[in-house]
């Protein structure tokens, strides 16, 4: 076990990790993100995710599991479990969670080894962002980019919808669609197939085994115009019943399902 550090009040030590778990800017600015929960605890250990602190409450008792995390952290703050359970996001309070190191993924380090990936136009809510990255990584996605002003990926609700699988599935960020030509120089043979109601094929009628780039736009707008341009060809996916639209993690789930299911019945 690292060094401890005993909190006993809304000192600054206390107010440095309320920080990273509910200001954006502040959790940007200090390089640390939150993780509870036990399976991604357990990721973040296994993937050798850079951790910066453990945080648990001082008179609970804790499990074989917990005292074993505690072993591996180079730092341990130990609180009240008054203030352990204000600082934490859960109904039910956790044993402890995770201090760990924000990373940012580039464009360029993407390799489309498994020939699919996604990108969303500036998703606003952070559950829905969350659960599409457990989708991309459960359909075998190469990673998730995300473009524009958007919600924060390290956003506790964010990294609890993933259920850990944000520390094993790249997730970029970037701020302009001109920023993809890059992608496309680097590896030309992606296909760019954007998602649109307005969309000249049924996603399930284009051929998605290639290596392809999926997007789709946010909860309100959907894709910019800028990224319609640039795709080479407009999806829809097939909808029936009083609905206009689907929920954007619902889209995102159909679309890379659709991708893997030609995938896993070609010759």
């Amino acid at each position: 076990m690292g060094r401890i550090i005993d909190i006993y009040s809304k000192n600054d030590q206390y107010q440095l990790l309320e920080a990273c778990m509910r200001n954006r800017n502040k959790r940007h600015r200090l390089g640390y993100f939150v993780i509870e929960a036990v399976k991604a605890v357990n990721l973040a250990l296994e993937t050798a995710w850079p951790l910066h602190a453990a945080v648990c409450g001082r008179e609970r008792k804790l499990s074989s599991w917990a005292k074993s995390v505690l072993e591996q952290a180079p730092l341990v703050y130990r609180l009240s479990d008054a203030l352990f359970e204000e600082l934490s996001d859960r109904e039910e309070t956790s044993e402890l969670l995770l201090l760990a190191k924000i990373r940012n993924f580039s464009l360029e380090e993407v390799s489309l080894d498994k020939g699919l990936a996604l990108l969303l136009d500036r998703p606003m809510n952070p559950g829905n962002l969350g659960t599409i990255i457990r989708s991309a990584d459960a359909m075998g996605a190469d990673c998730v980019v995300v473009l524009g002003h958007s919600a924060d990926v390290y956003d506790p609700q964010c990294v609890r919808a993933t259920i850990g699988t944000l520390l094993t599935l790249p997730v970029c960020r970037i701020q302009a669609p001109a920023e993809l030509e890059a992608l496309r120089r680097r590896l030309p043979g992606v296909r760019f197939v954007g998602t649109s109601a307005h969309g000249s094929a049924w996603i399930d009628g284009l051929d998605l085994r290639q290596p392809t780039l999926l997007m789709l736009g946010n909860e309100t707008d959907g894709l910019s115009r800028a990224l319609k341009e640039s795709c080479d060809v407009l999806a829809k996916i097939p909808i029936f019943g009083s609905a206009s639209s689907l929920n954007l993690a619902s889209a995102a789930s159909i679309c890379l399902y659709e991708a893997q299911r030609q995938r896993l019945r070609q010759p």
